[in-house]
């Protein structure tokens, strides 16, 4: 379950490990977006779901700070979840520079204009392309994190 519509950063992750789960399970993992209110909703859904390994979420930073945004966000971030235990880090690295991979034919092409990178060093993909910072927009870095959660309770096997 993701919180957000499909096609951004998080349905990208959950369909990466999704594709990943289907291997190792040999059984069909569906992802399904639940968006609004910043993730509460698939948060809440995926809460109070039964902690049988079935329902696991794919979130990101809002699911942190959201309880403090909302008085009433339906879920606690840490008592109400636990960390899956994750072996797909690596492929949301090989996502993002699939990304970037992908963007640069298009550029190469002449379809697109890579201005900058939001990071703190240049791309190992693109070192011809500057930083933000080196582009002249000082103190913009763009970071996001993702994490695969089950529900409390669920047990560690």
């Amino acid at each position: 379950m993701i919180g957000t519509a499909a096609g951004g950063g998080s349905d990208l992750m959950a369909r990466l490990d999704g594709q990943r789960l289907t291997q190792a399970w040999n059984a069909a993992v569906v992802v399904e977006p639940r968006p609004g209110v910043g993730g509460n909703i698939a948060a809440e859904f995926v809460a109070k779901s039964a902690p049988d390994g079935y329902t696991l979420y794919v979130c990101f930073g809002t699911h942190t700070v959201n309880p403090n945004l909302y008085a009433k966000a339906g879920y606690e971030a840490i008592r109400d979840f636990a960390p899956s235990r994750i072996d797909l880090l690596r492929g949301h690295v090989d996502l993002m520079f699939d990304v970037l991979r992908t963007a640069l034919p298009f550029r190469e092409a002449g379809r697109i204009r890579m201005l900058a990178v939001a990071s703190s060093q240049r791309s190992s993909l693109a070192m011809d392309l500057p930083t933000m910072a080196e582009a002249g927009w000082k103190g913009i870095e763009v970071l996001t994190w993702h994490a695969l959660l089950a529900p409390a309770g669920i047990r560690p096997d």
